[in-house]
């Protein structure tokens, strides 16, 4: 995104039928949409937000016709990672647009005065749900929550604990297969307070209602320097999974491709 001009410092986007849409925020207090075309040149950018408070970790998600996005607005410090220090105030809100230009605000999803990153919206053809990491402090212990709304957003369950709070955990992908909920995460429970340089990737399993079948499933990550799991994408034949190898220090963005057996 830098080489292509853009001034982006969180980023997230979506494939639709001809194009590539994202959406990034920056340290300007600014929200912007840019599309791409199928090999990657840039057909519009533009700021359609602009915010008095910093918006950090963008998401977004097409429905039907419409996009929708998330924005984490926080008042106060951000990403205390000083346990002396007050955490700021974290804001997760929800526009929708129908041509990428005009953005009506949605709704609060969540609000806490915690650091709440990795946003990511699913829906499931009946449910629209939105997972988040609630951290103490940063890279300090976290837990991994989800809400749901059966009303496109205009309101929301009460958050549900998915993973306790027993270390520095990272979501990365949720996806909704065989009647049940797959939480890709990275964590580094065996490796405490090592964050993201001393964590592994795993899935838990849910039942549709997010009732927990299983947890900590160690996914084969050739490398082990430290992992912090970006996404995960699935094909007839593979699976893909984007992560960073020991992102404080190396900071190497890997994709590992794993074969379905």
């Amino acid at each position: 995104i830098y080489d292509l001009g853009i001034n982006s410092s969180w980023l997230s986007c979506v494939e639709d039928e001809k194009s590539i849409v994202v959406v990034y925020a920056n340290w300007d207090y600014e929200v912007g949409i840019c599309v791409l075309d199928s090999v990657g040149n840039v057909i519009s950018n533009e700021v359609v937000l602009k915010n008095e408070a910093l918006s950090i970790d963008p998401t977004i998600m097409k429905y039907g016709e419409e996009y929708y996005i998330t924005i984490t607005s926080i008042q106060g410090n951000v990403n205390n990672g000083d346990d002396t220090q007050q955490n700021g105030v974290y804001t997760v809100q929800m526009y929708k647009s129908k041509d990428l230009k005009t953005w009506d605000y949605v709704s609060d999803i969540v609000k806490y005065q915690n650091n709440i990153e990795d946003i990511d919206l699913i829906h499931d053809g009946e449910i629209l749900s939105c997972i988040f990491e609630k951290e103490v402090i940063d890279k300090g212990m976290s837990t991994i929550n989800v809400v749901q709304s059966k009303d496109m957003g205009k309101s929301w369950s009460t958050p549900k604990e998915l993973l306790s709070l027993v270390a520095d955990q990272e979501p990365a992908r949720l996806c909704f297969k065989d009647d049940k909920w797959y939480l890709y995460y990275s964590s580094d429970k065996d490796n405490i307070g090592k964050s993201y340089s001393g964590a592994k990737a795993y899935y838990a399993i849910f039942d549709k209602e997010f009732n927990k079948c299983s947890q900590d499933h160690m996914i084969k990550i050739e490398d082990d320097k430290g992992v912090l799991l970006y996404d995960v994408e699935f094909y007839d034949d593979k699976v893909e999974f984007l992560y960073a190898q020991d992102y404080l220090n190396e900071n190497s963005l890997v994709l590992e491709s794993i074969a379905i057996e």
